[in-house]
């Protein structure tokens, strides 16, 4: 699938995976930083922002969906940074094509298979709901959905709604094909072999997403790796603390 995506700077490839419900300007910012010294690629994942929706959806299709866009754009070799649904991609593409990979750097997600999320269920089961022909606005659908989110979920919703037309709201985001094949995206992705690629893994201090359990198996699989917790943050931790983080990629991308 040839996904919608953003580029800027120019230099050695970095390219930024968003998480579920996510979209590629959820990194601007950050990718306009490292843009001084690297060419910095956000791709929209599929069925997410901008790129192509489909009833295939999975942590494998994604990945292959990651190794053409690598090759689309002939980039032989590059640094990825994945953040949660991003990072388990990620994690995936080391798996199968690490030569591929210079330096490796997850956010806030282990390998692991995780359990569905009540708030995850809750947003997709909102979306389906709301008929969107009765809103002309995204302030009247920011007000339905003030009625049945809170309000860090309703931000999350609204930002997946763009105008189609005039007055005419939609979603961004496949939504039934997300809640359909939303346990595929919570599998384990396996690490059978030891992965050599220098790889920094950062987690929210707030978070509960990567356990102590998850450490030990992380540095059991990752010969050359190291682990940071930015406090004060949680799951989402480039929108909580994103100076803590960019000084944490920069100096994990400097040594």
């Amino acid at each position: 699938m040839e996904l919608s995506y953003s580029q800027f700077g120019t230099g050695p490839a970095m390219i930024i995976l968003h998480g579920l419900f996510g979209q590629r300007d959820n990194w601007l910012t950050i990718a306009r930083i490292f843009s001084s010294d690297y060419s910095v690629y956000l791709p929209d994942a599929r069925n997410h922002g901008q790129s192509p929706h489909s009833d295939e959806f999975s942590i494998p299709f994604m990945c292959a969906d990651l190794y053409e866009f690598m090759n689309l754009h002939r980039i032989e070799k590059t640094i990825l940074i994945g953040h949660s649904m991003g990072g388990k991609v990620v994690l995936d593409f080391v798996v199968k094509y690490p030569e591929r990979v210079e330096k490796l750097i997850i956010i806030d997600i282990a390998p692991r298979a995780y359990e569905d999320r009540a708030e995850h269920r809750q947003v997709l089961e909102v979306m389906q709901q709301l008929d969107l022909s009765f809103f002309q606005t995204r302030k009247q659908l920011e007000e339905a959905l003030r009625n049945q989110l809170p309000e860090k979920l309703v931000q999350l919703a609204l930002k997946n709604s763009y105008y189609k037309l005039p007055n005419v709201l939609d979603w961004k985001l496949n939504v039934d094909g997300i809640s359909k094949n939303m346990p595929l995206l919570l599998e384990e992705v396996l690490i059978e072999k030891s992965i050599p690629v220098p790889a920094l893994w950062i987690r929210g201090g707030l978070s509960d997403f990567v356990s102590e359990a998850d450490e030990v198996f992380l540095r059991q699989k990752f010969t050359r790796l190291e682990i940071r917790t930015i406090q004060g943050a949680s799951h989402w931790v480039h929108a909580d603390k994103p100076n803590e983080l960019v000084a944490e990629i920069k100096n994990f991308l400097n040594r």
